[in-house]
């Protein structure tokens, strides 16, 4: 975004937005981004937590509970080897419908400097 702004024509962005609005956009969005990733790092930490603390006590109190736990992740590993490729082959067509939609926000990027001049 700010190699976007910093490009963009003197004549058409610069002269009409003040410096101090344009320093004022970037911070602003710099501070929510800030703001979000520490939020969603805490709740992570917490979920992460909290989960291992409940299982190791109800395996503690119950220790057949903890093969099968066990035993779960096991056939879940399993099976993944055999999901993988299909996988894959999802994320595949998924980068390939992504770009063209890329490769529209992309033009519509360039010529935000523009629009928002006029």
């Amino acid at each position: 975004m700010l190699k976007k702004v910093m490009k963009a024509p003197v004549n058409l962005y610069f002269d009409i937005t003040p410096i101090d609005k344009v320093i004022g956009y970037f911070t602003g969005d710099i501070d929510r981004c800030d703001r979000h990733f520490w939020g969603c790092l805490e709740w992570i930490s917490h979920v992460c937590v909290d989960t291992i603390t409940k299982v190791g006590i109800a395996c503690y109190f119950s220790p057949i509970l903890g093969v099968a736990i066990l035993l779960n992740f096991g056939i879940v590993h399993y099976y993944s080897k055999y999901t993988a490729p299909t996988k894959e082959e999802i994320r595949r067509v998924q980068r390939k419908k992504g770009r063209r939609m890329h490769t529209h926000m992309h033009q519509s990027c360039e010529g935000m400097p523009v629009v928002r001049a006029f």
